[in-house]
């Protein structure tokens, strides 16, 4: 099963220049580039430099997020001016905002995502029960 992500997304992509990480691509929920550059990140990506990227979703569509992702960028590919980063899949979670708490569910299901530069985030659940059952037992 593949799910196109229906909430906006915000990217951040960085570049580990020795001990530290630094911004150099930040786009809005919109999917524009609001600092730095694509070019910048293919640059730095073809010169091998360690790239992790984070992402922020607004699930009530307000422009604020509701929470953000962060992981190390393992499977990258380069296709035209745009950067698609493959997550490695990971058990399933789901966020409970009101409390706030994350619940990681009891089954073998597993979630993985390739998020773009594009500003979309196409992802799929991997093994186990379908992800909207999972969601509707952790929330009752």
């Amino acid at each position: 099963m593949k799910i196109t992500l229906t909430a906006l997304l915000s990217l951040f992509y960085f570049i580990c220049m020795s001990q530290t990480f630094d911004i150099v691509l930040e786009t809005d929920f919109d999917g524009q580039v609001v600092k730095g550059s694509k070019e910048e990140l293919i640059k730095y990506i073809r010169e091998g430099k360690s790239v992790r990227v984070g992402w922020q979703l607004d699930f009530d569509e307000d422009k604020v997020p509701d929470f953000d992702h962060w992981v190390e960028a393992s499977f990258i590919t380069i296709l035209g001016n745009e950067v698609f980063t493959q997550i490695d899949p990971i058990y399933a979670q789901g966020p409970d905002i009101d409390k706030p708490q994350i619940q990681i569910y009891a089954d073998e299901t597993k979630w993985t995502a390739v998020i773009g530069t594009n500003g979309v985030l196409l992802n799929r659940f991997v093994l186990g029960e379908s992800p909207v059952e999972l969601i509707r037992q952790a929330q009752n």
